[in-house]
C-alpha cells in the first residue's frame, strides 16, 4: 500500500472517550463476519461501471473486495459495500466547487490523492481525474471505517459488514467529533457500540423515519441507502 502524507486532515481523530464505555456491556451481535481475502493485489482496481440503479451482486461486491489492498479495512467486503455506497452518496466532479467553508472534488472530498499516495488539499482551481478520485475515496474510506471503529470500540467488529459500511457511510459526511455529539445519532451509535446487529438496524430506520421530515433530498436520500444496508437489503448503483 503506497505510503500517504496528508497536508490537511479530512478525517478529524477522536480523542474522547469511547462510546463503548458509556454502553452497557455483555450482548453479543447476530450476522457474518466476512474478513475478505488476505491475498489482494498491490494495487486498487476501480469496479466496472455498472447501470443506475442496479443491485450490486455478492459475486461482483467480492471481486471488489478482493481488489482491495489487504490491510486498509477489517472487513474488506465491508469496505467494498461502502465505497459502493459512497460513489452513488456523493457522485463524481471532476471540478473543484464550494461546499460551505471549503472546497471539494471527487467523491465530496476536501483532498486529492493521486496513484502515487500523495495527498493535497483542495483548492478553487482543482480538477481531478476519475481514477485519482477513486484513489482518495479509498484512502479516506478506509481511514473512516477505522476512525468508526476506533470510536465504537468492540462491538463494530460483531457487526455484519452491511452494518460496517452504513456506520462508515455515516461518518464519511459528519466527521468523527459530530458522529459522537450528535442526538440525532446516538440511538446508532450506542447500538453498535453494542455489537447489537438488531438494535442497529432499528435505529438505523428511525435516523430514516426522521430524515423524511428534513424535506432536505440528498439527506433523505443518504438516510435510505445507509438503512437499506442496515436491514441488509444491499447496495444499489
Amino acid at each position: 500500500t503506497p505510503a500517504t502524507t496528508s497536508t490537511s486532515t479530512p478525517i478529524p481523530h477522536y480523542n474522547g472517550p469511547s462510546v463503548e464505555a458509556l454502553a452497557a456491556a455483555g450482548r453479543g451481535g447476530v450476522g457474518t463476519f466476512d474478513p475478505g481475502r488476505s491475498d489482494a493485489p498491490a494495487a486498487y482496481v476501480p469496479p466496472v461501471q455498472r447501470p443506475a440503479r442496479t443491485q450490486v451482486s455478492r459475486e461482483d461486491l467480492q471481486l471488489d473486495a478482493a481488489a482491495i489492498p489487504a490491510g486498509m479495512f477489517v472487513n474488506n467486503y465491508a469496505g467494498a459495500l461502502a465505497l459502493h455506497a459512497l460513489r452513488g452518496l456523493e457522485d463524481f466532479r471532476a471540478q473543484a466547487y464550494l461546499d460551505g467553508n471549503r472546497y471539494r472534488v471527487g467523491f465530496g472530498s476536501d483532498t486529492v490523492t493521486d496513484a502515487q499516495g500523495r495527498v493535497t488539499p483542495v483548492t478553487a482551481t482543482t480538477v481531478v481525474s476519475r481514477g485519482d478520485a477513486e484513489t482518495d475515496l479509498l484512502r479516506r474510506t478506509a481511514a473512516t471505517a477505522q476512525e468508526v471503529r476506533t470510536v465504537v470500540g468492540g462491538g463494530f467488529d460483531q457487526l455484519p459488514p452491511e452494518q460496517q459500511a452504513a456506520l462508515t457511510s455515516i461518518m464519511y459526511r459528519k466527521g468523527a467529533p459530530n458522529f459522537v455529539s450528535d442526538p440525532y445519532l446516538r440511538p446508532v451509535v450506542m447500538a453498535a457500540a453494542l455489537g447489537d446487529a438488531r438494535a442497529t438496524s432499528a435505529a438505523f430506520s428511525q435516523l430514516e423515519i426522521a430524515a423524511q421530515g428534513v424535506g432536505i433530498r440528498g439527506i433523505q436520500n443518504r438516510r435510505r441507502v445507509e438503512a437499506g444496508l442496515a436491514r441488509g437489503d444491499g447496495v444499489y448503483v
